[in-house]
C-alpha cells in the first residue's frame, strides 16, 4: 500500500503535477461519460472526433516531452479511477493536450476481426496514437459521426 504515494513522492514535480491534473479530468471523464446518454454523449464527443488535427509543426522535443508526461499521468490515474474506460482515458487525454494547447483528436472504432461487436476509444496527435494502443489504428475500422 506504501508502494504508490513513495513512487509518486519520486516523480519529478512537472510529473507529479500532471498526475494531479490527469486524476482531476479521468474522473471527471469518468462522470460525463456515466452520467449523460448516449445522444448526449455523442453531441459531446463530435467536435472532438469529427475533424482530423495535425500538430503546428513546432518544437518537437517539448512535444514529445508533453506526450510522454501526459500519456504516463493518464495511465497513473486510469489505475486509480474506477470504470476508466479506454474512452475515458481518450477524453481525458484530450482534455490535457487541449489545455497544452496541442491538438489531438479522440478515435472511436469497432473491431473488425471479431464475430461480436467489440468498440475502442484511442488518442492521436496528427497520426500518431499517444492513448489507446499503437495497433488501435489498424485492428478497429474508425466510426464516422
Amino acid at each position: 500500500m506504501l508502494e504508490s504515494p513513495l513512487r509518486f513522492a519520486k516523480l519529478s514535480l512537472a510529473d507529479q503535477a500532471a498526475t494531479i491534473e490527469a486524476l482531476a479530468v479521468v474522473a471527471t471523464a469518468r462522470v460525463v461519460v456515466s452520467a449523460v446518454n448516449q445522444g448526449t454523449l455523442g453531441r459531446v464527443l463530435r467536435p472532438i472526433i469529427v475533424d482530423p488535427v495535425t500538430p503546428d509543426g513546432g518544437d518537437d522535443a517539448r512535444l514529445a516531452i508533453a506526450i510522454d508526461r501526459v500519456r504516463n499521468a493518464i495511465r497513473r490515474a486510469s489505475r486509480i479511477v474506477p470504470g476508466a474506460t479506454c474512452l475515458v482515458q481518450a477524453l481525458g487525454g484530450w482534455w490535457m493536450f487541449k489545455a497544452r494547447r496541442i491538438p489531438a483528436q479522440v478515435r472511436i472504432g469497432v473491431d473488425k476481426n471479431e464475430q461480436g461487436f467489440s468498440a475502442h476509444a484511442w488518442l492521436v496527435i496528427g497520426e500518431t496514437v499517444v492513448l489507446g494502443g499503437a495497433d488501435s489504428a489498424a485492428r478497429y475500422v474508425v466510426l464516422k459521426v
